[in-house]
């Protein structure tokens, strides 16, 4: 068991309205709290379907804002009240949030940026000008993490291509949390409903 049980760590997200993000945050904020840490999750809005899988051991930290820019003082407030001793947030916007507010804050905790897309990808869309001054801000945000996550080698590679000013060293790969005890309960279900066959010469 490598978590302090005296750690306050702090998952920072939009909400938890549903999406492959979400999904991964609560996975890992439900593994971590079973692990003994003292999870916050904290969101701009406590909604969302997600809701009524977070764990009965995780604090819910309700923002109550409705615009990410507008949640930049209420998390400040958050980390300078509660001092967690790191902060991990996932999504590009939020992450800057996460970045933006340790700076206002004053206070110090490891701040760990996670991305789940491809940058080049999701930015494709935008026009030239928002793309230029999107991808500055976001390298001037990620230089200041302790770390950035990319679940994957394309979207850190890619990552770095985007963002001139971040260090290599910061950024390292870790898949997404996958197995969970819903999906190995549910793998169970699925072989126990399957019945051998009497006749072999059948399958063959």
């Amino acid at each position: 068991k490598i978590w302090d049980s005296i750690m306050k760590i702090a998952l920072y997200m939009s909400s938890m309205r549903g999406g492959g993000a979400e999904r991964v945050m609560l996975t890992l904020a439900n593994g971590l709290a079973d692990e003994g840490v003292n999870i916050d999750l904290v969101l701009n809005q406590a909604e969302g379907p997600y809701m009524k899988d977070i764990s009965s051991k995780i604090n819910i930290i309700d923002l109550n804002t409705s615009r990410a820019l507008a949640s930049i003082l209420p998390l400040t407030k958050y980390l300078k009240k509660e001092k967690p001793d790191a902060v991990l947030s996932a999504m590009n916007h939020i992450n800057m949030i996460a970045i933006f507010s340790k700076l206002i804050s004053l206070e110090n905790p490891r701040v760990v940026l996670s991305e789940h897309n491809n940058l080049s990808t999701s930015l494709k869309p935008r026009g030239i000008l928002y793309r230029t001054i999107y991808k500055k801000l976001m390298g001037w945000a990620y230089s200041r993490a302790d770390k950035v996550v990319a679940v994957s080698d394309g979207v850190a590679i890619d990552l770095l291509k985007n963002l001139k000013k971040l260090d290599k060293s910061k950024v390292v790969t870790i898949y997404n949390p996958v197995i969970t005890p819903k999906l190995l309960k549910q793998k169970n279900d699925i072989f126990d409903e399957i019945k051998p066959y009497k006749d072999i010469d059948y399958i063959i």
